[in-house]
């Protein structure tokens, strides 16, 4: 193979300039232009970046859906001494009756943790917990004393009677508190 001259310096394969060794263009037949070299080199290391990018990712997303598959986080109710366990009551409003008709209550503050019940329009419930758009509530049957409108001066994780879980915000209207 010839190379034509024009603006491309001559390498070896070992990267030393053909010129310091005063090897003429016409005889360079093992040489390569050096953009050539960089240029594939280059290439293969952004595709290298690139593959470890999307394993990354992908990894790291298994993780989080098996976290929040297998694990539960828990509703805290408490730490004020002089206030209620759960700072306010509300209640399920603005449920669509055609479509689902029901208000999830999750395993953990996100839609990518298991449902493990079901709310609809009227229920009553306690605001005990925050974490972003989703609020941890304690919910039960109406006569039954869930344990969460006096004070607990600590903070801990909700254990019952009454059943507790993390429902989105926009379904829930804080009545009293």
């Amino acid at each position: 193979m010839k190379l034509k001259s024009g603006n491309h310096r001559l390498y070896s394969h070992d990267g030393f300039h053909a010129s310091n060794f005063g090897v003429d263009r016409d005889h360079s037949e093992h040489l390569a232009p050096v953009n050539s070299i960089r240029n594939e080199h280059n290439g293969m290391t952004r595709l290298r970046w690139i593959a470890c990018g999307l394993f990354l990712t992908l990894a790291l997303s298994f993780e989080a859906a098996a976290v929040h598959a297998d694990e539960s986080v828990p509703v805290m109710v408490g730490g004020e001494a002089e206030l209620d366990a759960c700072g306010g009551v509300g209640e399920v409003r603005g449920l669509n009756p055609r479509g689902d008709g029901f208000l999830a209550v999750r395993a953990g503050p996100g839609g990518k943790f298991p449902m493990i019940d079901r709310l609809y329009n009227g229920n009553r419930v306690y605001f005990c917990d925050k974490r972003g758009d989703w609020i941890g509530i304690v919910y039960g049957d109406p006569k039954q004393d869930c344990g969460v409108a006096s004070p607990l001066p600590k903070r801990q994780s909700y254990k019952g009677p009454c059943q507790s879980g993390w429902a989105y915000r926009k379904w829930l209207v804080l009545i009293a508190g």
